[in-house]
């Protein structure tokens, strides 16, 4: 049973949360070939953060992705907690040489910051969710949900695969829309489609197909459930063969 849970969850998190394989700073490739995260008309390159959020707790937090900022005690910044009423009062929550894409089942993809490359005294967790429809590009602050940790949501249609490039929303041509930002960097191996599905469009097909894996899915966790309860809840009694003898097993 053990066995049984622990694929489970491998199948869970292969199936609903793709990984995103890094390809430079703020960019990343799903792992279905559903195109490039970019993240990077998001940021500021004047040296200040995109965004300055009231947390509700005292501090102010700034967030600025793949370009780094800097004030008097801290330089590289992508994370910054200040007092609001102490501006001396300020702590480095992440920088940017720590960037990485995480995906995990509960919180799908996100970027982790933290503020050293080794014994970091605080983290940062943006989680990317996707907003095909909008043009805005919304962070909310969540919380020090673990101490000396600190999460973020942000929301928009660069957090989605395919719709963002260097400059922002890619405006779909119709000779290019298929070509645009779906492929990863030529040369890159370990990132190439395959070439027999190449030709298939997962947003037509992807729903379907998880549809079908997680019908199969259910049903051999119902006929395993099943096996369980028959051998160790009803005291089911089973005679096996082995070599031409009768081997019985009943329950203790």
């Amino acid at each position: 049973m053990k066995y049984f849970l622990i694929l489970l969850l491998n199948f869970s998190v292969k199936v609903f949360a793709q990984n995103c394989f890094r390809t430079e700073p703020c960019k990343c490739f799903m792992e279905d070939n559903s195109g490039y995260i970019n993240l990077k008309s998001l940021a500021l390159s004047s040296g200040g953060p995109r965004w300055t959020l009231d947390g509700g707790d005292g501090y102010f937090y700034q967030y600025n992705p793949c370009v780094g900022f800097e004030n008097e005690k801290f330089t590289d910044l992508a994370v910054l907690q200040v007092h609001e009423n102490n501006s001396n009062l300020e702590y480095n929550l992440g920088i940017q040489a720590t960037e990485t894409f995480v995906t995990s089942l509960s919180k799908g993809l996100s970027i982790t910051y933290a503020s050293s490359a080794s014994a970091a005294k605080r983290k940062s967790e943006v989680i990317l969710e996707c907003i095909p429809g909008s043009r805005d590009h919304e962070l909310q602050f969540v919380g020090e949900l673990i101490v000396t940790e600190y999460e973020f949501i942000l929301k928009s249609p660069c957090a989605c695969p395919g719709l963002c490039d260097d400059t922002g929303l890619i405006v779909p041509d119709a000779s290019t829309s298929s070509q645009i930002s779906t492929m990863p960097p030529s040369g890159d191996e370990t990132l190439q489609p395959d070439p027999v599905g190449s030709g298939l469009n997962w947003n037509q097909v992807g729903s379907d197909l998880v549809g079908l894996i997680f019908h199969d899915f259910i049903l051999v966790a119902i006929i395993a459930s099943t096996i369980v309860i028959v051998q160790y809840i009803m005291g089911y009694r089973c005679h096996c063969y082995k070599n031409g003898q009768s081997m019985k097993f009943t329950d203790a």
